[in-house]
């Protein structure tokens, strides 16, 4: 009785061992203007299915190797799909959008605290680096949604290396980072309400975990 109960358990032990794991899925950039290049890259242990959403003449459908990439140029948004699956263990699965830029869709802005941050003088200022955006994708206008309690002071680096700010509040959008590259870090500034407080070495103090703002873009600078 002994042996047969330690032999459920071994097997137990090594069908959890035998699950499928995705070590690596990515989209390089994520963030396009129409045909622009996308290196789409996985790892996985397993055996990997890979499903791209509308179908791509330059890309598999189906059975993949467990470690590759694949060129992609895609006109629309288009979804990549991965399953991986493996004898004895569970499988699983991800999903990642490639997103083509539109004047009418914003992009979330989130800066938050595993970022730089910084408290001074009641006022936070956290900076959100963007990586996933192709070289045409420029941002139009700036803006914090209506009804958020928070009014921002928005900080970027033109290509001279000339700091541009601009103030935004509730319901107000800004142009003054227009045909700006969306690609790099943006600082987000709001002062603290009466609520929170910069921590300090005495108090732990209450501030805010992510500050954000909405950001249009377009591709090349040319407004729909």
């Amino acid at each position: 009785m002994r042996r047969r109960y330690s032999g459920v358990v071994v097997f137990s032990l090594a069908a959890i061992g035998c699950n499928a794991k995705i070590k690596v899925f990515s989209a390089d950039p994520r963030f396009i203007c129409p045909g622009q290049q996308v290196i789409l890259s996985w790892d996985v242990v397993g055996s990997a299915r890979l499903t791209i959403s509308p179908q791509s003449a330059s890309a598999p459908d189906g059975d993949v190797k467990a470690k590759d990439h694949v060129t992609l140029h895609p006109k629309v948004q288009t979804r990549a799909s991965l399953h991986v699956t493996r004898f004895l263990g569970e499988s699983t699965g991800a999903d990642i959008d490639i997103d083509i830029s539109a004047p009418s869709a914003p992009v979330r802005v989130a800066a938050d605290l595993n970022d730089a941050a910084r408290c001074e003088n009641g006022v936070l200022t956290l900076t959100a680096h963007l990586s996933q955006f192709a070289p045409g994708v420029k941002a139009q206008l700036v803006a914090v949604e209506e009804g958020e309690q928070r009014s921002y002071d928005i900080t970027r680096m033109d290509p001279a290396q000339h700091a541009i700010t601009a103030h935004v509040g509730p319901g107000v959008s800004t142009t003054a980072f227009a045909n700006l590259p969306m690609a790099g870090d943006w600082l987000l500034s709001s002062r603290l309400t009466d609520q929170e407080a910069c921590p300090t070495e005495a108090k732990p103090g209450k501030i805010p975990h992510v500050l954000t703002v909405n950001a249009y873009s377009s591709c090349h600078g040319e407004r729909s």
